[in-house]
Formats: C-alpha cells, sequence, structure tokens
C-alpha cells in the first residue's frame, strides 16, 4: 500500500503543468503558422507586422509593430493591454481594450518558440524575432 502510494503520488506531481515563466514571452515575435480545429494549416513565409511583448508586474502590452528597413520598427496606435493569470494549472492572458475583452492561453513558451491558443482552440505559432537592418550602413539596432 505505502509504494502504491508513493507511486501516485509520483504520477500526479510529474503530470503537473509547470506555470510558463511569463517574463520570457517579452520582445519581438513573428508569426509562423495558424492551425484552427477542421481546418487547414495555414503558414506565414513573409510578415509585414510582428507581435511585440512589454511585460511589468503581473501583466503586459501587446502591440503590432512594422520593422523597417532601418532596423527600427513603427508602432500601432492600439495597444492591447493584459494580465496574466493561472487557471488549472495554465497561464492566461486576459485582455482589455476600448473596444473589446478576450482570453488566450500559452501553450508553449521558450526562448525561440510561443504557441498561444484563444477561446476558439485556434493555435498561433511564433517564432522570436528581433529589428534587422537592410541599409547596411553599419549602425546597430536596439
Amino acid at each position: 500500500m505505502r509504494k502504491f502510494c508513493l507511486l501516485f503520488i509520483l504520477i500526479a506531481f510529474s503530470c503537473r503543468k509547470e506555470p510558463v515563466e511569463i517574463k520570457n514571452i517579452a520582445g519581438y515575435w513573428e508569426i509562423e503558422k495558424v492551425i484552427a480545429p477542421g481546418k487547414e494549416k495555414k503558414e506565414y513565409k513573409i510578415n509585414e507586422t510582428f507581435d511585440h511583448f512589454s511585460i511589468s508586474g503581473n501583466g503586459g502590452v501587446r502591440s503590432k509593430v512594422q520593422p523597417q528597413f532601418d532596423g527600427t520598427f513603427l508602432v500601432n496606435n492600439q495597444p492591447e493591454n493584459f494580465t496574466v493569470e493561472m487557471q488549472n494549472g495554465s497561464t492566461i492572458l486576459n485582455y482589455a481594450t476600448p473596444f473589446a475583452t478576450w482570453k488566450e492561453q500559452v501553450v508553449k513558451l521558450e526562448d525561440s518558440a510561443l504557441v498561444i491558443k484563444n477561446s476558439e482552440d485556434i493555435e498561433f505559432y511564433y517564432k522570436r524575432t528581433g529589428p534587422i537592418n537592410f541599409l547596411g550602413d553599419g549602425k546597430t539596432t536596439k
């Protein structure tokens, strides 16, 4: 009986989902593909915009940015503020704008990969990206 209890405890803890370190979402992310239930996966070869996440405390801001040839970004004027909460072992981003509110689940967050699922079970796959200076003027970008 004692071995059974120990085995049960080990299995329970090994199945537990670890919370995501949300601070690691900070930065620029480029969409790679979108997978919707019952539909064909859509892949993105070239993107005109990236998502930029900044984190402060238990929340942050997500903005759409457009990379420029000199390594800078144009930022849209529609930031999406969010708070972070844990629900049933999952990391949830709660968004609120003047136009809508919604939730997204962080399915995967690694150094170079991010997967977010919305309430319609559509999964968005991102890769980490950053500024690129196409002008070759020798200046570094931040």
